[in-house]
Parts: structure tokens; C-alpha cells; sequence
């Protein structure tokens, strides 16, 4: 810590480009819906400016979240797997850990709480900031923000037409800037080509002589915002239509199977109006979601006569109003959600390969049949108060569910924020979250015959309790934070093994704590950025089911100007990690362990261009989630 802190103090020289360290430490953050900035909020923040994102040179979302202090992602070459904080959900993960939002909006697949955040999502080039807040989120956004927000807001101020294709990836963007519309098209689709399964898996043997040669996917991408005062009002909407293709073959439905995919299309409307007279200010939203299978889904499970496609629909209505007041030293918000979601449950298919005929599968059926209707109701409140002249700050949220399933359910977030000196910071918060288990889980149907997963209408919800502190210095135009947490996880869901399938269930509880250290600094033409995160979680004995987590990670960046040209390099090294119990069992009950990694590489800018060049890759840049493989 101490050489950390020398290194703050000897690198504190000159002005960041287009973002003064100061400027950034005032953006609002919508995430956190309190008008103060950030060093004053009682929560763990981090922001990601556009200049940050161009500098990094990640292709997408996903990527640059993997090069932030306590992010672990892992991939199966379909889908991004998001970690947080020594927490990772097993199979099918996903983003299940966080809440991921566009310009305020969640962008979920309701169907099982997927957030789609690689390629398939927004373009870099159209996102203006990334924020990141930690910890339990529950008390403002409710279900789904188990231990943090991510929000990406894009652009809107720069006007015009642009067009971008890349050759190298199959893509193309589309983004047009009109008065006060935004249109955002997206077309993206690659071919991943002689990948194979890593020695050290327990399935290597069955696959040894077997690569990837179809590994396939494609995605489209419609995003439009408008936002305009229309005489006494100011009114704004939002819709977004993803359609994805994903290849299968390291995925835990069909395994290295030729051709297997899936097939949907996940959409969202919002239409909001808001009204501000002096201090007070009302604002109403209205979402609809949805979303279906498409019919070119192929889920191959190992029949030389018939493969596996899904049937299932939703329909999601969520209304929402909110009061806030502005008083000369304090804030006040008053919160009411309504959302209704129309689920027609899964049927499995199997379809002839030879006929086309499509028979459903009648040997496991999910519980109630039919349409299932869920409805949740929620009101919550939160306090921003000033106090000692600006040098103390204080944050209460409260947050009051009654679900239809789960019942009645409360949560909360506290904190203090307190600047003794101008240049310093403390934070201290804590909370309770919540997670409710998706219809996926609680009235699923197997793909496959064995090692399908089954439901479980019997699920709780997955509880978190969550405690931060932050110390944060910052001189000129660099900063460091050190972040410390403890966190109890309750009732967590994992996938454990029932006969030859899986089935999710509730597990006992886990706990733990960890540090994370971050830093920028700006010195001469050089621009630097460090992170480095620690954590150790005890689990109880059944919860070893829970695949573990790197205990260290470090991450590193370093940039220099020139006239015309920036060249930059970032490193990023990953502590070994222990397989989960599910593949200890599929290893005849061996653990095993996945080595540590050390990637480089040197990112190039030259005017508006951004090239990447490996320097340094292990083999971990064919990166297999090891939670099925």
C-alpha cells in the first residue's frame, strides 16, 4: 500500500484529454439516481469515460467490464458469464450477479435473467460513459441487482450519419444522430475455427480428437431514443430488438454437437414523460417486454434422427412513478413499480431431421402448465442529507416488495460519505439485496435426456448482505481508492446433480471479504491505470456446488502520446482457480484446478483508428467456462 501511495503522489502532474479527474468525480450518476457527485454518494462508483473506452480498445462491453477491479467473466464462446466480488452463478450463469442497464432501462431476457453484453450488444463507438455502482442495489432497482448496477449511456450529442464496417470481425454499425432522435443498428457475426477442449477438463478424453469447425453466430441490433420538451413536459422513449444466433458447442446443452444453436429475439418499449416545477419533480415510465425462440433453433443432443428446439413466449408490462424534491441540503425520493409478466412456460420439441416432424416431449412437464401470470408490486424512498458544511454525507434507501410468488420481501442500502480535506474521501455503506429465481428455474423443462436441467417450483429467493468501505486520495488530475467489502450471500442457487439431471436449488450460506485497489494518473505525455482485487469466501459444506473464484487479480495500463499516434499496453494476470464440485464429480470426484494466465497486449490508436496486437496470449484466450467444461 505504501509504495501504491508513492506512486499516487510521484505521477500527480498534468491534465487527462477530454476529462478532467475533477470534472469526472461531478458526473451524476443515473445509476444511483441521486443528483450529487460521486465522491460525496456512500457507494463504491466507478465511472468509465469515452475517452477510457477508445484508450482500452475493447471490441465489447463485456471485454472492457473483465479489465475492472473485482469483474471475473468467462465465456463459452456463445454467452459472457459475469462474476463479481468472489460470486459467480454456476450454469447459465450469465449475468444473473448484476443488473445491466441501457440509458437507465434494464436490457434483461426475462425468461432467464440474461444480459447479452458481448458483440451482440451496443457498439463501443455509441457509448459515451460506462457506470458501475457495487454492492446491494435491491433498495432502488429490486429484483435482479444482487451486488451491483451497470449502466451504459450513449451518445447524443454528436449529430449526423456514421457508418463503420469491420472486416476482421464480420460487423457493421449503423449510427445516426438526428434533433432529438438516436438510431443505433447493429449487425455482428463470427466463425470461430479449430477451437478444442483444454487438456485439463474432465471431458477431454471424449473430445480429444474433436474441434470446432461450425462454431457460428450472428446478432442484430435496433436501438432508438428520443427525447424532446414538448410544451410543459419533457417526453422520452426508448426501444430496443435484439435478434442473437448463438453456436452451442461449448455450451452445457449440447456439447461439441455440429449445427447446434439457439435462436431468439429479446425486445423492449419504454415511453416516459417527466415534469419539473422549481424543486419538485415527477416522472412516470411505462416498459414493455418480450420476447420468443425463433423457429431456425437447432439444439442438437447427440440423435443421429432428431434434434431439440424450445417453444415459449413472454410478455412483460412494468409501470413506474417517481416523486423527488430538491430542499436546500437534502433530497427525497418516493417510488412506486407494478410489473406483470404473461409467461406461456417452455415446451420441448423434438424434431424430425430427416421429416421436419415435430413431436413434444410429455415426460417432464413444468408446474402449473399453460400461461403463468407473475406479478410484483413495489414502493421505495430514498434520503440524500448534507450535513457539516458539505463535509458529511448521508444516503438511506428503502425498498418494499410483494411478490406473487415469493410474497412479501424487504431490502435497504445505508451510508456515509465524508471529506475531511479536499483531497480525500471516505465511504462507509451497507445493505441488503435480493435476486428472485427466473421462470427458467422455477418451471423449466430438460432439453436433454440426462444431465437436463429439471424445475424447482420450490426456490427461495437468493439474499445478499453487503459492507463497503472506501478510502479514496485525489491531487490534480489522479486518484487511488482502496475498497474494502464483506459479504453474506443467503439461499444462493446452483445446479446440483438429482438422479442423471440437474436441478437448481437453494444452498446454504456463504461469506467473505476482500480488497480492491484502483488508480489513474496522468504524468508527461504518459497515462496509466492500475487495478488490483483480493477476496476470500468461506462457503458452508453443501455450498461447495458453488464454483469458486480467482483469489487474485491484477490489471494494469499504460498509454503515450505522440503527434499523430497513441500506443498503449494493457496486462491483466489471473490467479488459478478450482473447478466447481459439479466437474470435481464428472472427474470422478478429483478436483482439479485452472492455471493462472498473464495476457498482453499493445492497443494502437492512429487518428480514429484502434488496432489490437497480442503480445503476450496463453492459451486462455480460448477461453472455456469451466462450469461445463
Amino acid at each position: 500500500m505504501n509504495c501504491l501511495v508513492l506512486l499516487y503522489f510521484l505521477f500527480a502532474q498534468t491534465q487527462f484529454e477530454e476529462l478532467s479527474l475533477e470534472e469526472l468525480l461531478k458526473v451524476n450518476v443515473l445509476a444511483l439516481k441521486i443528483p450529487a457527485e460521486i465522491k460525496k454518494v456512500p457507494a463504491d462508483v466507478i465511472i468509465i469515460n469515452e475517452d477510457e473506452i477508445k484508450r482500452l480498445g475493447f471490441r465489447n462491453l463485456a471485454s472492457l467490464i473483465s479489465f475492472m477491479a473485482g469483474f471475473y467473466l468467462l465465456s463459452d464462446h456463445s454467452f459472457f458469464d459475469i462474476s463479481l466480488r468472489g460470486v459467480q452463478s454456476g450454469i447459465r450463469s450469465y449475468t444473473r450477479t448484476v443488473k445491466v442497464l441501457l440509458n437507465g432501462v434494464p436490457v434483461d431476457f426475462k425468461f432467464d435473467g440474461s444480459n447479452f453484453i458481448g458483440d451482440e450488444f451496443i457498439p463501443m463507438e455509441c457509448i459515451k460513459r460506462i457506470e458501475i455502482v457495487k454492492g446491494p442495489a435491491s433498495s432502488l432497482y429490486g429484483k435482479d441487482a444482487l451486488l451491483g448496477v451497470i449502466n451504459i449511456v450513449t451518445k447524443e450529442e454528436n449529430k449526423g450519419l456514421k457508418f463503420k464496417i469491420s472486416k476482421n470481425f464480420r460487423g457493421s454499425d449503423f449510427y445516426y444522430v438526428k434533433d432529438k432522435f438516436e438510431y443505433i443498428v447493429s449487425y455482428f457475426s463470427f466463425k470461430k475455427e479449430k477451437l478444442k477442449v483444454p487438456e485439463f477438463s474432465p471431458f477431454y478424453n471424449d473430445f480429444r480428437d474433436k474441434e470446432a469447425s461450425s462454431d457460428f453466430s450472428n446478432s442484430f441490433l435496433f436501438y432508438q431514443r428520443f427525447n424532446k420538451n414538448i410544451n410543459w413536459f419533457n417526453l422520452k422513449s426508448n426501444a430496443l430488438l435484439q435478434k442473437i444466433t448463438a453456436p452451442l458447442l461449448f455450451s452445457d446443452y449440447s456439447k461439441m454437437e455440429k449445427d447446434s444453436k439457439i435462436s431468439f429475439v429479446n425486445g423492449k418499449f419504454t415511453l416516459g414523460l417527466e415534469k419539473t416545477l422549481n424543486n419538485l419533480n415527477l416522472k412516470s415510465d411505462f416498459l414493455y417486454s418480450f420476447g420468443f425462440p425463433l423457429q431456425d433453433e437447432r439444439i442438437e443432443v447427440g440423435n443421429n434422427s432428431f434434434y431439440r428446439q424450445r417453444e415459449f413466449s413472454y410478455d412483460l408490462y412494468e409501470s413506474n412513478l417517481e416523486i423527488s424534491y430538491s430542499f436546500k441540503n437534502s433530497f427525497l425520493l418516493l417510488g412506486f413499480d407494478y410489473t406483470i409478466e404473461n409467461h406461456n412456460l417452455i415446451d420441448v420439441y423434438s424434431v424430425g431431421k430427416e421429416t421436419g416432424d415435430k413431436i413434444l416431449d410429455r415426460r417432464f412437464k413444468p408446474s402449473p402448465q399453460g400461461d403463468t401470470i407473475i406479478s410484483d408490486y413495489a414502493v421505495y424512498s430514498q434520503i440524500f442529507q448534507k450535513l457539516f458544511a458539505e463535509k458529511l454525507f448521508l444516503s438511506l434507501s428503502l425498498r418494499r416488495d410483494v411478490h406473487s410468488i415469493f410474497g412479501g420481501f424487504s431490502s435497504y442500502r445505508a451510508g456515509l460519505s465524508f471529506l475531511p480535506i479536499y483531497n480525500v474521501y471516505l465511504k462507509f455503506d451497507f445493505g441488503s439485496s435480493y435476486r428472485a429465481p427466473g421462470v427458467s428455474f422455477l418451471f423449466s423443462r430438460p432439453i436433454k435426456y440426462i444431465e437436463g436441467i429439471v424445475p424447482n417450483p420450490a426456490l427461495k429467493l437468493e439474499k445478499a448482505e453487503i459492507y463497503e468501505f472506501v478510502l479514496g486520495f485525489t491531487r490534480k488530475n489522479s486518484f487511488i481508492s482502496f475498497s474494502f467489502f464483506y459479504q453474506r450471500i443467503f439461499d444462493k442457487v446452483e445446479f446440483v446433480p438429482k438422479g442423471v439431471n440437474l436441478e437448481p436449488k437453494n444452498l446454504k450460506n456463504a461469506e467473505g471479504f476482500g480488497y480492491e485497489i484502483r488508480a489513474k494518473t496522468e504524468f508527461y505525455k504518459f497515462t496509466s491505470y492500475l487495478g488490483f482485487y483480493t477476496s476470500f469466501m468461506k462457503f458452508e459444506e453443501d455450498t461447495l456446488y458453488m464454483p469458486l473464484f480467482p483469489n487474485y487479480m491484477f490489471y494494469f495500463y499504460l498509454k503515450r502520446n505522440f503527434s499523430f499516434l497513441e500506443t498503449g499496453i494493457r496486462m491483466r494476470w489471473i490467479s488459478e482457480v478450482r473447478s466447481s464440485l459439479y466437474n470435481e464429480r464428472l472427474n470422478v470426484f478429483t478436483p482439479y484446478y485452472l492455471p493462472s494466465y498473464f495476457l498482453t497486449d499493445l492497443v494502437v490508436r492512429f487518428f480514429k483508428f484502434t488496432f489490437v496486437i497480442p503480445i503476450f496470449d496463453s492459451w486462455f484466450c480460448k477461453l472455456l467456462i469451466f462450469n461445463n467444461f
